[in-house]
């Protein structure tokens, strides 16, 4: 069976044994904001979603958005299903709900298999947001140079439409297409450490995403 539709918790790493599981206490405090909070946008992901609220992009343009980011550093796909099943979801109304997922699956798993992975987390967020706009955002490439692990994240970006071609009131969102040089080479100036973008990084990776976002809530604004 695809791993990747098995909702799961993850297996604590062993400083994580020593020092509390704290995997579980930071989805216990996801359930509480979302009985304090009314968050307009969420996020779930990984630790490169988790590195937004330390970016300037976080206070330019999410934060206004009422944004909230249930991001886990080291999720893979199965673990943010089970969070999406176990709650994080179920208090709230956000208008926006964006999805980056598999950077941690895509390293060990046929590119079919975490694209049908997503799907799965995709379809429960939709049964359990009706109305929310989905936003799957596609993985960033890594790496100083061309290599096999950005060659599977390519062939996962490019089956992510056709997969999830089914699930209504969704968009995949593409990578700011200026990451890469046209040598192939991705600079330090914008992933420093050819993996987890810098805040200029920030800009032309999500550059896409921030825009599908300030189009949206411009037009509730000029709808209301």
């Amino acid at each position: 069976m695809n791993p990747c539709v098995v909702p799961e918790v993850p297996q604590p790493y062993e400083s994580e044994i020593l020092d509390g599981d704290r995997w579980t206490h930071i989805h216990n405090r996801f359930i509480n904001e979302t009985k304090e909070r009314e968050p307009d946008v969420i996020i779930f992901g990984d630790s490169i979603m988790v590195d937004l609220e330390q970016r300037s992009v976080w206070t330019e343009v999410f934060a206004p958005m009422h944004t909230l980011n249930f991001s886990i550093a080291g999720d893979k796909i199965q673990n943010i299903l089970w969070r999406v099943q176990s709650g994080e979801l179920d208090n709230i109304k956000p208008k926006v709900v964006i999805l980056y997922a598999g950077e941690k699956n895509i390293q060990s798993t046929d590119p079919k298999d975490v694209a049908d992975g997503i799907a799965e987390v995709a379809k429960t967020i939709r049964e359990k947001q009706p109305e929310a706009l989905i936003l799957v955002q596609e993985l960033l490439p890594r790496g100083l140079n061309p290599n096999p692990l950005r060659d599977s994240i390519e062939k996962l970006n490019a089956l992510l439409k056709p997969v999830l071609q089914g699930v209504p009131h969704l968009k995949v969102v593409p990578t700011g297409s200026d990451l890469i040089k046209p040598d192939g080479t991705i600079s330090h100036v914008d992933l420093f450490d050819w993996y987890h973008p810098t805040n200029e990084g920030c800009k032309k990776a999500f550059g896409p995403l921030i825009n599908e976002l300030k189009s949206i809530f411009e037009e509730r604004r000029t709808e209301d």
